[in-house]
């Protein structure tokens, strides 16, 4: 009985989150149809100036609770320190909102947007706080219902509101109105629950240890944007609003990934400091990162085999050049994620100064290889930019991790797992892409056998390749007369599919010749 409430509980989260941010990547076709790329160029532009803001209002405070309430010894002193920081959280976004409203003509000019857009922006961007730290609250003591009734219904109403304003012909401006009243709207529900839980203290000593613990984290965040966010004003600056359009949706595509690992990413995130005080600790943590790697790649590859399909029939035919650039941005989301489960040790201390110091390193390296590499390729300068930031920031945390938690994990095993893994997704994504663009407007039902097909071939491979290199560190006894059983059932796997696909290929040939 126990088991299944866990599993529901599970299945809720999983599903709330994915929902709510896969209703977004399923609204980006949608508004693209009612803007022109110029437009939806102008407002990702728009939208790396609040991931800027973002950053500032919210202070890491999100983490902060996860780390002083989920480490407490009682259940009542985790809710004071978690009241303490709710306090804290309402103090910085009331300052931030009277401090921006006074600059509001100087920053609506400096971005090119009228007063009303960017009131409505701060508007938006005060209330992120309020809802970000009740949410944390509210999973450290699963309660899922509420949490996932907030989430669904706040990306299902901003989602109808948009479509509706933009039916409308309010433009850019109807997106902006439809997620400030949501985001105003589930920033006062939040007010109101955790207040009631929790209720709202300010000590200005816990304050300081709380601003000091999250001000790295911020440094940090604001260092983050140089990789997510100062990309698109090097487009803007280097290129036009659309080419900024083409590589804003092939983001969307990539962070697919990041939505699909948010399940258990969401496990992932609390439970690493409760990991840390268990027996076998080092061994439990090794297990649970890899396993946690090891969907960023079955994940990575499941989308770099759908995506295509996905922007050859649901867009224009400005937006075909996604394709080329989805699997090496691809990959430098997936080295992203990789490095959130590799990054164990730098939580355990009181201090946040390792992360600030990667990230500093790893901005630096990306802004100065935007500078140098986007003027030269334009867009794929761009992204290559984002593989040197992001493979330097992983490998210092690892690090700088390994200093404090020891994981039992080769490094230059997970390199030539992930490398090999990516350039046979490349190629694959290739040589599908050709005929892809050659068949776009025949024999669909094909094509989808065919992508299913190669993303099972490919799945199956990494598989393989992954408990061979790591069986040990997952914790996989195999005996050696059952090793070699389990060997060669692998193997037989991994051929019959390659016959498979060249049946179905031979097949539908036939069918061909045979229409022919």
């Amino acid at each position: 009985m126990r088991a299944n409430k866990t599993l529901l509980r599970s299945l809720l989260y999983a599903g709330s989150t994915v929902y709510m941010k896969g209703i977004s990547l399923f609204m980006v076709p949608l508004v693209v149809s009612y803007l022109q790329p110029e437009q939806y160029g102008r407002l990702e532009y728009i939208g790396s100036f609040a991931i800027l803001l973002s950053v500032i209002v919210a202070y890491g405070l999100e983490d902060t609770l996860y780390r002083y309430a989920c480490s407490s010894a009682s259940k009542l002193r985790a809710k004071t320190m978690a009241s303490r920081i709710f306090g804290l959280v309402i103090l910085i976004s009331l300052i931030f909102f009277a401090l921006f409203s006074l600059l509001i003509p100087f920053y609506a000019e400096f971005i090119n947007i009228s007063p009303y857009l960017c009131l409505l922006l701060i508007l938006s961007l005060s209330f992120e706080g309020l809802i970000a730290v009740p949410l944390g609250w509210m999973r450290i003591n699963d309660r899922f219902i509420s949490y996932c009734s907030l989430n669904i219904g706040r990306a299902t109403l901003q989602a109808l509101l948009t479509l509706y304003l933009l039916s409308r012909g309010h433009g850019l401006a109807g997106v902006f109105e439809a997620s400030c009243l949501t985001t105003v709207l589930t920033g006062m529900i939040c007010l109101f629950i955790q207040k009631k839980d929790t209720g709202c203290t300010l000590s200005l000593r816990h304050s300081y240890v709380f601003i000091k613990y999250a001000s790295p984290i911020v440094a940090g965040g604001l260092l983050a944007f140089c990789l997510n966010g100062f990309d698109r004003w090097m487009i803007a600056e280097t290129a036009s609003l659309t080419d900024l359009a083409i590589y804003a949706v092939t983001c969307k595509f990539a962070l697919a990934l990041t939505i699909a690992m948010q399940p258990y990413g969401m496990w992932w995130s609390p439970t690493r400091f409760s990991l840390l005080d268990t027996s076998n600790k080092h061994q439990k943590a090794t297990k649970f990162a890899l396993l946690g790697i090891y969907q960023v790649l079955l994940f990575s590859i499941g989308i770099a085999s759908l995506a295509p399909l996905l922007i050859i029939y649901l867009f224009d035919s400005e937006f075909i050049a996604c394709i080329s650039m989805l699997t090496p941005l691809l990959a430098a989301y997936a080295i992203k994620e990789s490095a959130e489960f590799l990054n164990i040790g730098c939580y355990t201390t009181h201090s946040t100064t390792s992360q600030m110091k990667v990230m500093f390193i790893s901005a630096v390296a990306g802004v100065l290889a935007m500078f140098v590499l986007a003027p030269m390729f334009s867009l794929i300068g761009i992204i290559l930019s984002l593989l040197i930031a992001q493979t330097t920031r992983t490998v210092l945390l690892y690090i700088y991790s390994q200093r404090q938690v020891n994981l039992d994990i080769a490094y230059g095993r997970m390199i030539l797992l992930l490398v090999s893994s990516y350039v046979g997704i490349y190629v694959a994504n290739q040589v599908f892409i050709s005929e892809l663009t050659t068949n776009i407007h025949e024999d669909k039902l094909s094509l989808i056998i065919k992508t299913c097909l190669v993303t099972i071939f490919l799945a199956a491979t990494a598989s393989i390749v992954f408990l061979v290199l790591f069986y040990k560190q997952l914790g996989i006894c195999i005996s050696h007369r059952s090793s070699e059983n389990e060997y060669a059932h692998m193997l037989i796997f991994h051929f019959s599919s390659i016959k498979l696909i060249e049946r179905v290929k031979k097949r539908t040939n036939k069918y061909k010749r045979g229409l022919a």
